[in-house]
C-alpha cells in the first residue's frame, strides 16, 4: 500500500507540475523567478547558472541566465542569456525546460526530462533579440518524446545568425515523425549552436513564448483497396487502387487539413502512380484518392 501511495503521489505531483506550466495553456513571459543553485532562474526552467565544485566544495560559479527588466517585450521581465569566459573556457548561455547537468572538469553537459504533456502543437512562437559575437549562431529548438527511453517523435528548430536589436517574432514549425501521443516536451535556447565554437559575449534575449495548438484533421480511413508503398516513405510513394479508372484526383493533406499536393490523373484500368515527396516535410499525412464513384483514404508517414 505504501508503494502505491508513493506512486500515486508522484503522478499527482507530475500532473500538477504540467498544469502549472504557463506555456501549456497560454504564454510564458518569464515573470516568475526563483533562486537556483547559483543566482536566479525562471520558474520551471533550468540553465547554465552552475557552481564549480571540487572535492565537494564550491570554489566558483558561472551565471549565463539573468532577469532583464530594462525593455521586456511583455510584462516586467525578459530572460537574458549571455555566453561567458570561465577560466579560459567559453560557456554558452543556455536555458531549457529539462534538467541541465554539467561536468566542468570534462567539459560535458547533458539535458534530460522536460514538461509532461500529451499535446501535439504545430508551432512554437515567441520574441527574441540577438547580439552575436563574431560569427556566433543562436539556436531555438523544441522536441517531443515518448516512453521510458525518451524516443523523439517530433521536433522543430531555427538558427539565428544576424544581429536583431529590436524584439522580433520567431516561429518554429514542429514536425512529427509518428502519430503517437507524446508524454514529454522540452525547449532549449542557446546563444551558440555549436558547443565547440562558442563566442564569448553573445547575447540572446527571449520573451512571451507560446505554443500554437493543432486543429486536428482526421478523415475516416475509407476503401481498403487503396494501398501506398513504402509507408513510411521518403522520396516517393507508390499509390495503387485497382478499382479506380477514368478521371481521378489525388491529394496529400496534413493533419490540420492543409493540402500539400493535388494531382489529376486519367487511367483506363486501375490507378498506379508514383508521387514525388521531395518537397513534403517529414510528418503524418493522409492520401486521398477520389473520382465520381469512389473515395479512398490512407494514412502516410513521411520521414
Amino acid at each position: 500500500m505504501k508503494k502505491i501511495t508513493i506512486v500515486l503521489l508522484l503522478l499527482i505531483t507530475c500532473n500538477l507540475f504540467a498544469q502549472n506550466q504557463p506555456i501549456l495553456s497560454t504564454s510564458e513571459d518569464f515573470e516568475n523567478w526563483e533562486k537556483s543553485s547559483i543566482g536566479e532562474m525562471p520558474k520551471f526552467w533550468d540553465g547554465f547558472n552552475k557552481p564549480f565544485i571540487v572535492d565537494n566544495y564550491v570554489v566558483d560559479s558561472v551565471i549565463t541566465v539573468t532577469k532583464d527588466s530594462l525593455n521586456p517585450q511583455s510584462g516586467n521581465y525578459s530572460v537574458k542569456l549571455q555566453s561567458k569566459d570561465f577560466f579560459g573556457v567559453p560557456i554558452q548561455g543556455l536555458l531549457t525546460h529539462g534538467k541541465f547537468d554539467v561536468d566542468f572538469i570534462n567539459h560535458t553537459g547533458d539535458i534530460t526530462g522536460g514538461i509532461p504533456t500529451h499535446n501535439r502543437p504545430l508551432k512554437f512562437k515567441g520574441y527574441y533579440k540577438y547580439f552575436p559575437a563574431n560569427s556566433d549562431i543562436a539556436t531555438i529548438s523544441i522536441w517531443f518524446m515518448k516512453g521510458p527511453y525518451a524516443e523523439k517523435i517530433g521536433e522543430g528548430k531555427i538558427e539565428i545568425s544576424q544581429t536583431v536589436a529590436t524584439w522580433t517574432e520567431f516561429v518554429v514549425d514542429i514536425q512529427y515523425y509518428t502519430d503517437d501521443e507524446p508524454d514529454t516536451m522540452n525547449v532549449l535556447f542557446t546563444t551558440s549552436s555549436d558547443p565547440f565554437n562558442i563566442q564569448v559575449g553573445s547575447v540572446l534575449e527571449i520573451d512571451n513564448i507560446s505554443l500554437e495548438q493543432s486543429t486536428s484533421y482526421t478523415p475516416e480511413i475509407a476503401n481498403s483497396n487503396l494501398s501506398v508503398f513504402p509507408n513510411p516513405a521518403n522520396n516517393f510513394v507508390q499509390v495503387i487502387n485497382p478499382e479506380i479508372s477514368g478521371k481521378s484526383t489525388l491529394k496529400i493533406i496534413n493533419t490540420i487539413g492543409e493540402v500539400l499536393i493535388t494531382k489529376t490523373f486519367y487511367s483506363t484500368s486501375g490507378f498506379n502512380e508514383n508521387i514525388d515527396l521531395n518537397d513534403v516535410p517529414g510528418g503524418i499525412y493522409f492520401i486521398e484518392l477520389s473520382n465520381i464513384r469512389t473515395h479512398s483514404v490512407k494514412k502516410l508517414i513521411v520521414h
